[in-house]
């Protein structure tokens, strides 16, 4: 588990790139399942705050209370390049924003909204199955990406984080400074790197 911040009155979250389908004529049903899978996101991201590693609630109140998310638009589809470029220039412009992970920025697009939507509801005292984690995911995009390095580490720049994982990411990240660290190396074509809790590749 990741560690926690020495304040639990400090913010913590990701830049969030939305890179799904807009169109006039669909408007209002993809916005709708737009705010579902955040509303589905953030109860996973609650879900994941581990009441029982923590007896003094103060976990759950800092993962809950200071999650924010700051979603940019961009094209439809848009590739991993372009994505960490617009993320970049959110950092270029704003270097003092409290609590945002700098390392590495968040990425939906229709795949991840459809999957989100489509996983269940988290209930209080309930136990997921494996199947279930896996539904509720996003994926995370490494923003100090080098080509160079990615080859030799096999490396390949994003995975994906179950949601109710993500506050161990930022911590991690926080921590090492370093996504590259954080992400399993793929040893066979086709393998998805993935973290819950730990990192591995499937």
């Amino acid at each position: 588990m990741g560690a926690a911040p020495s304040s639990f009155s400090e913010p913590w979250g990701f830049v969030l790139i939305r890179t799904t389908t807009k169109t006039s004529a669909q408007q209002s049903t993809q916005e709708l399942c737009w705010n579902l899978a955040l509303s589905k996101l953030k109860q996973h991201v609650e879900y994941g705050s581990h009441p029982r590693m923590d007896p003094n609630g103060e976990i759950k109140r800092w993962v809950t209370s200071k999650f924010t998310l700051i979603t940019i638009d961009e094209d439809e589809g848009a590739n991993d390049k372009v994505v960490r470029t617009r993320f970049r220039e959110w950092l270029d412009s704003n270097p003092d924003y409290d609590g945002i992970c700098r390392h590495a920025c968040l990425v939906l697009n229709d795949a991840n909204v459809a999957a989100l939507v489509n996983a269940p509801d988290p209930l209080p005292g309930y136990v997921m199955s494996a199947g279930s984690w896996d539904q509720a995911y996003v994926r995370i995009l490494d923003a100090d990406y080098d080509e160079g390095t990615a080859k030799k580490q096999r490396y390949r720049s994003w995975m994906r984080v179950r949601a109710a994982f993500l506050w161990e990411v930022f911590s991690r990240l926080r921590d090492t400074g370093s996504m590259l660290k954080l992400t399993p190396s793929i040893e066979v074509h086709g393998q998805i790197p993935i973290y819950n809790s730990i990192a591995t590749a499937v």
